[in-house]
């Protein structure tokens, strides 16, 4: 699905690293959980307010008292996560193995013929898959947005946030050795993405934290969070951005010269169903996301 996509700046097309799939689903987890499950029915009053101009401060008090009545809900959602759904990973099935199953069951019971599996079939299903960055780590990233956003104003999602990623560093690392196979790498790019991803969670944070002191009348210290957190975490980004972006994106001369000399093999610019001894060309070569039947190309 992510194989592909239009690039950030420029013309042309590119292949698609490992930054590229967690891109849609953070955004997806922020709009369809995160703000539906603050705002819910309040939405539509909020978008009233919007369209009449009401007063600033009417707007961070409904978004405050819909965060206090909402809180429970995050609680309950990082906890599932962190003490049941983590761990469920360890023994649920891949979907593909599901369908075999099931399969198999109606092949012996109901239709010998049309039911049945092919080698192929059977071997295309217990093959080892690829980790889905774009699903798993989007989740990640919505568990910390709930953990940092409620810190202040609910602080007892904090030991469950803890526990999904004290938990999550146990089962994905036990996947990533041992279940799943590499189909792609980042060159370490992905640290960019959630660093952008992470100071705009801080700067959620002091908006909603306002909202609630707005809520309850804490109108002062309500103002003064609004002026200086989103500031301060702007003038902390921008920092960062300047100092360290241009090492990440380009080497510097310095750090290359003392770096180990190494030869590329001409065969790694060859595709490898081209290479001696290829077995021929399979369906899922080259793509970002190997063995879900994803197709490889995207407008």
């Amino acid at each position: 699905m992510f194989a592909q996509q239009p690039p950030r700046r420029g013309g042309g097309r590119r292949r698609a690293r490992v930054t590229d799939a967690p891109e849609l689903r953070p955004r997806r987890d922020f709009f369809n959980v995160f703000l539906g499950a603050t705002l819910g029915a309040s939405i539509f009053v909020l978008a009233q307010m919007l369209i009449s101009l009401a007063p600033l401060k009417d707007i961070l008090a409904l978004l405050g008292a819909s965060l206090n009545t909402s809180s429970n809900f995050f609680i309950q959602y990082v906890s599932l996560r962190g003490l049941c759904m983590i761990w469920l990973k360890l023994v649920w099935p891949h979907p593909a193995v599901l369908m075999w199953t099931l399969r198999k069951l109606l092949a012996k019971f109901v239709c010998a013929k049309r039911c049945n599996l092919t080698f192929r079939e059977e071997f295309t299903v217990w093959a080892p898959k690829s980790f889905m960055y774009g699903k798993e780590l989007g989740i990640m990233l919505l568990i910390a947005l709930m953990g940092i956003e409620l810190a202040i104003t609910a602080p007892l999602v904090l030991p469950f946030t803890a526990l999904y990623f004290l938990f999550g560093y146990l089962v994905y690392k036990h996947h990533l050795l041992y279940v799943y196979s590499r189909s792609y790498e980042s060159g370490g790019e992905f640290w960019v993405l959630f660093f952008d991803r992470v100071c705009i969670m801080l700067g959620t944070m002091t908006i909603f934290t306002a909202a609630q002191l707005f809520a309850k009348v804490a109108i002062l210290q309500a103002i003064l969070m609004v002026l200086t957190g989103p500031l301060a975490v702007y003038v902390f980004w921008g920092h960062c951005q300047r100092k360290f972006l241009a090492q990440v994106e380009r080497v510097p001369l310095e750090v290359a010269r003392k770096m180990p000399t190494a030869t590329v093999p001409r065969e790694l610019y060859i595709a490898p169903e081209q290479r001696k001894g290829s077995m021929g060309w399979h369906p899922e070569a080259g793509k970002a996301w190997v063995g879900y039947g994803v197709p490889m190309w995207t407008l």
